[in-house]
């Protein structure tokens, strides 16, 4: 199964991706993690990684697309995997399609959460609230980065939707709804795609 999750900053694709990767045994690729633990590692991925994350800005599409590429190919990926803050824009969908194709393989499904914005900066006060109590605020999560990610998303969603509607694999799931509901809606989305590759085999 080869999934892709894609929404706004908090709108909870982090903790529905690790219960896809929990449910049915897939890697979970977070683009976002990946380069966090980069940098607090001290690895030198690429120049000018850090600024673009500390102010908010996207990441070069050629040094995301090159990660992604190196990520799929590891063995945990054999089974397939949901990917988590990849693609954000059109070059790296075509990109991952790209990639696809060279293994073979075809996307089951893109889900794409809709979360309001206001609903999304109340979100993101309280997880700083929280992360300031436990003396760790992600450099991200911090208002005017985030304000800033926010704002870099809506310039890219549309297109994306777009892209994804024309490919057949786009599915739109309410973000707003608590954690068990979204969760229930993305199973009922996997669950169809599994079984549409089912009859195909």
């Amino acid at each position: 199964m080869r999934v892709v999750l894609f929404g706004p900053p908090g709108s909870g694709k982090g903790t529905q991706s690790h219960f896809i990767k929990e449910k049915y045994g897939v890697a979970h690729i977070s683009t976002g993690e990946f380069f966090r633990d980069s940098l607090r590692s001290g690895r030198i991925v690429c120049e000018g990684v850090q600024e673009a994350m500390s102010i908010g800005n996207l990441i070069s599409d050629s040094v995301v697309i090159a990660a992604v590429k190196d990520r799929i190919n590891v063995s945990d990926c054999a089974l397939g995997f949901v990917l988590d803050g990849f693609p954000r824009t059109l070059i790296q969908a075509v990109s991952l399609n790209d990639m696809l194709i060279e293994r073979k393989e075809t996307l089951n499904a893109v889900i794409r959460f809709d979360v309001p914005d206001t609903e999304l900066l109340s979100r993101i006060r309280r997880r700083v609230k929280h992360e300031t109590i436990a003396g760790q605020v992600r450099d991200d999560d911090r208002l005017r980065v985030f304000s800033t990610r926010l704002a870099e998303y809506h310039k890219c969603a549309a297109l994306l939707s777009e892209y994804y509607q024309r490919e057949g694999v786009l599915h739109v799931v309410d973000g707003s709804l608590n954690e068990s509901l979204v969760r229930d809606s993305v199973d009922l989305v996997l669950q169809g795609t599994y079984m549409k590759d089912m009859r195909r085999c």
